[in-house]
């Protein structure tokens, strides 16, 4: 995880000007990673702090996981569960009071209808909302999510809750590492235990009512309040690259979230791809020995960054930063520095290179102690025949 951060906060120093060539979008704010790196490919606005509305379910989902012990566990819904959703206008799931539930059914609830009655469950069930309030904003800072902060667990609005797409998609590309959440926002319909209600993904709902096509699409979340306007996170898939996708402050109202995702993904799909820029066993590096000779190094593995598919090779530079000499002296696996893989002049990745062994220097080492013993005899010599004089 903490290479992606790095990869995260590294992408900011080489994004590609490319939000010209980018089709307009209705959204205040997006932000488009490539989730195979973390590296940052598109964004508008995507530090702007905002609200957030039910995106904050991914927060609460991810927190709730890490603490559930078992999902098939049976629990008993409360009065408390159910406070206040009404006059808040708070989407809810639908489940019932005094209804028995298991935790899984609660996830889905929560990440499906993006039910607040499911939140405020897991939420009193997980040691109580304010214990878990502090949790979520435990992992944000774990996450090193500086501009985001959690008041409730349902994304209602409310002063000091906010965030910003950019920390939106580092926390969900996060939730998305673990397998339950994954499985969750990929499924599209989903039955509770109990058999009293089947859940329909909201983007399946989105597909259902307007009949916007991506394949590639995987899955997400949704949301919305009159504030936050339309907001989604999305997950896709195509051509061996991941994808994250997340909006918000979109209020062209209908699909318009969903139409800003489908112009963004096929942009980049249709014009990107995964470049080698140095392959493989292929020479970066040459520096000189102190004693003569030269040691070469070679790439270990490809080096790979996600660009236009029309690049050309003179676009592809590598520098190299360290020790401009190999010593005798210096031991192996001594780092000398680093050859920096750019391309137009932006830094994609950076190659530590390493002192490596070398089986010419044991033979000059050799060369040089023969060499110290004949000039230490000749001066001995020297010595003696001053003496018989």
């Amino acid at each position: 995880m903490k290479k992606i951060l790095f990869l995260v906060f590294l992408s900011f120093l080489f994004l590609l000007n490319v939000n010209g060539a980018t089709p307009e979008i209705s959204s205040r704010n997006a932000i488009l990673l490539n989730g195979n790196d973390g590296t940052i490919l598109y964004e508008k606005n995507a530090e702007e702090i905002v609200s957030i509305a039910s995106l904050t379910k991914i927060m609460t989902a991810i927190v709730a996981l890490e603490q559930i012990k078992d999902l098939e566990e049976s629990i008993i819904l409360q009065k408390e569960d159910f406070a206040g959703l009404r006059e808040a206008n708070a989407s809810v799931a639908g489940f019932k009071i005094n209804e028995e539930v298991t935790y899984k059914d609660l996830m889905y609830g929560l990440l499906f209808p993006s039910g607040a009655d499911a939140a405020k469950a897991l939420t009193r069930l997980l040691g109580g909302k304010n214990h878990f309030i502090y949790l979520m904003n435990e992992k944000a800072k774990e996450l090193g999510l500086e501009k985001t902060s959690f008041k409730n667990e349902t994304g209602l609005e409310e002063i000091g809750h906010h965030s910003t797409v950019k920390d939106v998609a580092t926390f969900f590309l996060y939730a998305l590492e673990n397998a339950d959440f994954q499985e969750f926002v990929t499924t599209p319909t989903y039955t509770t235990k109990n058999k009293q209600h089947t859940f329909l993904s909201t983007l399946e709902n989105y597909h259902k009512k307007y009949q916007i096509e991506m394949d590639y699409l995987q899955g997400g979340k949704t949301g919305w309040t009159s504030e936050a306007g339309l907001c989604l996170a999305t997950y896709a898939y195509k051509n061996n690259n991941t994808y994250v996708f997340v909006t918000a402050g979109s209020y062209n109202g209908g699909a318009s979230h969903i139409t800003d995702a489908k112009k963004v993904y096929d942009y980049y799909i249709e014009n990107f791809e995964n470049q080698i820029l140095v392959e493989k066993e292929s020479k970066i590096l040459e520096l000189p020995m102190l004693i003569g000779g030269k040691m070469n190094f070679y790439a270990e593995k490809n080096i790979t960054a996600y660009l236009p598919k029309e690049i050309k090779k003179e676009e592809i530079t590598l520098e190299y930063v360290g020790e401009n000499k190999i010593y005798p002296w210096t031991k192996k696996d001594t780092l000398l520095g680093h050859v920096k893989v750019k391309y137009l002049g932006k830094v994609i990745d950076k190659i530590e290179i390493y002192q490596k062994e070398n089986s010419s220097y044991p033979y000059l080492w050799g060369i040089l102690g023969i060499g110290i013993f004949f000039f230490i005899k000749k001066r001995n010599r020297k010595k003696r025949r001053k003496m018989l004089y």
